[in-house]
């Protein structure tokens, strides 16, 4: 495997969210607490040029895509995979691993999912991204280094096959078989030892976005790695980021526009409305507003707000949301699902 550097091309990010990028590199006491995870700098410093992502940043950036997707696709962390290759290790039998299916147990749609996707980590020297199409019951293994890591393949295959088959056993919804499948599109491979973790997590956001090919390459994983870097700091993905701002700044213009129309007419505004609506004659005076209303400090306004909540009778139970899992469960990353195009599910050959 060659071992070239990553491109070191300037990043594509505007300006001031560059500046930011460096600033949360290069400060040693940098923690990100998201409701979602906790990232420290020694997290954040595997996203520098030649870091090599370490399962807390993947893991947490996963959670983070998991947010804005819909619920006919399941996304796993990296620690399931991790748990069934230990499991696969140590010799022991699926139907007897306790602490495997109490990993899975925030997932309870699980099975009932179109795609399950999962970043899997190799011994801590690789990482690739695993779709499972439970609809077709296949395994697609999307590797950015296959000819050093391809004789893992297999392995990978049988521990998730066992998985899933005792998984849907435990859950009455039984999983017949599973067959591994060759990717259908052209996967991007990696020049480098170190840009896999970049690689697994754009395979698994392709999947997401139903896209029928993966439009990103090594020379872009510079600028993947910055806008990773921003997304984790704010608890938030880039492109929701602009399109919230684009949205401030359209209804900003619709404003100034509206004040323009208002501002350029040289008449009064009851000049310019016809006799027959003049404000005289249209509407009544502010002054007719219900006495109820007119209250005079701050004060007032709430006595009346609370006398309005005190005669609704609201229940403050009511809306309380049952949690069927123990204490120890909530620990767990939520559960995520995720939609993706079917010509990512399914390949036609089988290693």
């Amino acid at each position: 495997m060659s071992t070239a550097p990553s491109s070191t091309s300037s990043s594509n990010l505007p300006d001031e969210l560059d500046a930011e990028v460096d600033r949360i590199l290069h400060d040693k006491n940098f923690t990100s607490n998201s409701e979602l995870y906790r990232l420290q700098s020694r997290d954040f410093n595997t996203l520098n040029p030649t870091g090599w992502l370490n399962d807390n940043v993947i893991d947490a950036y996963i959670s983070l895509v998991a947010q804005t997707t819909p619920p006919d696709i399941t996304i796993v962390p990296s620690f399931i995979n991790s748990a069934i290759r230990s499991a696969r290790i140590s010799g022991m039998r699926m139907r007897e691993n306790d602490v495997l299916f109490r990993l899975t147990k925030p997932y309870p749609n699980l099975m009932n999912s179109r795609l399950i996707l999962m970043p899997i980590n190799i011994g801590n020297t690789h990482w690739m991204a695993g779709a499972i199409n439970l609809r077709t019951r296949t395994l697609t293994l999307y590797d950015s280094s296959q000819s050093a890591y391809q004789h893992h393949h297999e392995d990978i295959f049988w521990g998730i096959r066992n998985w899933l088959v005792n998984e849907g056993k435990r859950r009455q919804q039984p999983l017949r078989d599973l067959k591994l499948t060759a990717p259908q599109i052209p996967v991007p491979q990696q020049l480098n030892s170190y840009d896999c973790g970049i690689f697994t997590i754009n395979f698994i956001l392709a999947c997401l976005q139903g896209n029928d090919s993966f439009a990103f390459n090594q020379s872009e994983c510079s600028y993947l790695r910055r806008k990773m870097c921003w997304e984790l700091a704010k608890g938030k993905l880039l492109k929701q980021s602009l399109d919230e701002k684009q949205s401030q700044v359209s209804k900003l213009n619709s404003l100034n526009v509206e004040k323009e129309d208002v501002g350029s007419s040289t008449l009064p505004l009851s000049s310019s409305l016809p006799e027959k609506l003049s404000i005289s004659e249209s509407e009544p005076p502010l002054a007719a507003a219900p006495q109820d209303l007119l209250t005079n400090s701050d004060q007032e306004v709430d006595a009346l707000l609370l006398q309005e909540v005190e005669e609704m009778n609201i229940d403050p139970e009511a809306n309380s949301k049952l949690d069927p899992y123990t204490k120890e469960d909530l620990e767990l990353q939520p559960e995520s699902h995720h939609l993706a195009n079917e010509s990512l599910d399914i390949a036609p050959e089988i290693y």
